[in-house]
């Protein structure tokens, strides 16, 4: 558990350092209220998503490690994509659906996925191609790694394209 917890919260700290080199100045100073808003609503939803990782995770007794890894990669991609889009927020939500599965979801605002390449981005090495994607870095192994380990809690990971952004539900069976 401990493990875990020092996994998101390494994120938290780095999100939560933001705000104070903005207050410092070493941001212009036009888009030091946009980056300072963004970091410190990020920061308060990585806090609650601790929480809420940590007790879905006890409640559906699934692999803890491989849980966390899912959400992790999908929060990543998520803020990674967000942070050059004109709304720089990250969604996470989490439901249950007809009291027999649980659906957390994790959306960004950013360019979005083309829609000829959806059927691919689960693919071991494939990155989508557009500007963006090749600025961000990556291997294209994380959400291959996505699908691959929801699969092995039982649960399954699809994609939708927003407007704007992309949506990722994991969704797991409360059997």
């Amino acid at each position: 558990m401990t493990a875990v917890s020092h996994e998101l919260k390494t994120p938290l700290t780095a999100i939560r350092m933001y705000p104070e080199m903005l207050r410092e100045g070493w941001t212009p100073a036009e888009r030091r209220a946009v980056y300072y808003a963004f970091m410190h609503d990020e920061s308060g939803r990585l806090a609650r998503l601790i929480h809420n990782v940590l007790s879905l995770a006890r409640t559906l007794g699934v692999a803890l490690d491989w849980f966390t890894q899912i959400v992790l990669n999908l929060v990543d991609n998520a803020v990674k994509f967000s942070a050059g889009a004109a709304v720089q927020d990250t969604e996470i939500r989490v439901a249950m659906v007809d009291g027999q599965q649980v659906v957390i979801a994790v959306r960004d605002f950013g360019p979005g996925i083309p829609v000829e390449q959806l059927d691919r981005i689960f693919e071991l090495f494939y990155r989508a191609e557009n500007a963006l994607a090749r600025h961000t870095g990556g291997t294209g192994i994380g959400l291959a790694l996505v699908q691959r380990l929801a699969a092995a809690i039982g649960g399954r990971i699809t994609v939708s394209n927003q407007q704007p952004g992309v949506a990722f539900s994991l969704c797991l069976r409360l059997d």
